[in-house]
């Protein structure tokens, strides 16, 4: 497929663009090798809760894909992916280099 994708910018904005893959992949959906996707980019947006206390407060929901809710589009199109409280999701077997990690940057 293709997707095009047309932004008009304003000056001093940031504009960023995450690509997902989430769901399910096989032959057929009963088969038991069924793939599980949960491939993506969450941004938590923090700020910090008073002048240089180093804490900075945010939180994060999960929502576990199971075979209930991976085929439901409200269960992709209700996350909120980039805020100060996330939504994320958690595929099956979520464990070692495959956990939810987090990665930030502290700058001045």
């Amino acid at each position: 497929g293709t997707l095009s994708v047309s932004i008009t910018g304003v000056d001093g904005a940031a504009v960023v663009v995450d690509i997902f893959r989430f769901g399910q992949q096989a032959e057929n959906i009963e088969a038991a090798a069924t793939t599980r996707h949960s491939d993506a980019i969450y941004r938590m947006l923090l700020e910090e809760s008073g002048d240089n206390t180093a804490m900075f407060e945010g939180s994060i929901e999960y929502v576990l894909l199971n075979q209930l809710n991976v085929g439901e589009l409200d269960t992709y199109t209700s996350l909120a992916t980039i805020d100060d409280t996330i939504d994320i999701l958690i595929s099956t077997d979520s464990t070692d280099e495959d956990s939810v990690r987090v990665n930030y940057l502290d700058v001045d």
